[in-house]
């Protein structure tokens, strides 16, 4: 194995490795009576929130401990895989159902905003992503709700209370983008209704860099015979029309 050159080496220890010792700082969280010990150095080093709780004039700086209150996404649970990452690079929750694991990971990137950790965006929207792929696809019974089986209303209704053009955010509309488009019923119509922000967000993805959803269709859309039929809801008019000198 070729060896690191001696400053990438020397930066390497003083960047990362030093980040593993050193003072250490208490958390608990809510009422529970396990206490989490963390070497506070690599803990402020992501977190600005924590930086500014342990390194300022506050209580728990004085103490170097804090007991977190739950709620707004913080439980045991998240905590446990926010410290998984911390410490190892990985998201990772435990629990076996798709459904579960996608709402802990938006739960987790409440709690990333929450604590001002910006680089956890990326990998929790990396994680959805994977954890939607990893279902069964119906591709020849043009099951067009693949992308969001594992999605309801209570994962958008979470996803929402993060800030607009937050990757996880992004991620749910771009999965939804097919089914609006082309399933006979949208599953995500009420999940829609009821967050605003959701359908903002589903209709930047569809339109994009597309002049019109006409262009969108003409460009995305295939279905059955390469031929697409949308039925304006306003005027009842059909695309493409029968006589294609109106093309």
């Amino acid at each position: 194995m070729e060896e690191l050159p001696e400053p990438v080496s020397n930066q390497f220890v003083l960047n990362t490795l030093l980040l593993y010792q050193g003072p250490q700082v208490t958390i608990k969280i809510g009422s529970h009576h396990r206490e989490y010990v963390i070497f506070k150095d690599l803990l402020c080093s992501e977190s600005a929130y924590f930086s500014a709780m342990f390194n300022g004039p506050f209580i728990e700086g004085q103490q170097q401990a804090a007991n977190l209150k739950e709620g707004d996404g913080l439980s045991v649970h998240t905590f446990e895989a926010f410290i998984q990452w911390l410490y190892a690079g990985k998201i990772q929750f435990n629990v076996n159902d798709c459904s579960e694991k996608i709402l802990s990971a938006i739960e987790l990137a409440r709690v990333g905003v929450m604590w001002d950790v910006p680089k956890l965006r990326a990998p929790i929207a990396l994680y959805i992503k994977e954890v939607i792929l990893s279902g069964p696809y119906k591709i020849y019974n043009h099951d067009y709700d693949c992308n969001i089986q594992f999605i309801g209303c209570k994962h958008i209704a979470a996803a929402c209370f993060l800030p607009s053009k937050h990757p996880v955010r992004e991620i749910l509309a771009e999965a939804s983008v097919e089914s609006f488009i082309l399933a006979r019923s949208f599953k995500l119509l009420e999940a829609a209704e009821r967050n605003p922000e959701f359908a903002a967000d589903l209709i930047q993805k569809i339109y994009g860099p597309c002049v019109s959803i006409l262009d969108w269709i003409r460009e995305h859309c295939e279905c059955e015979n390469n031929k697409t039929i949308f039925e304006d809801p306003f005027t009842g008019s059909v695309w493409p029309p029968s006589n294609e000198d109106d093309l």
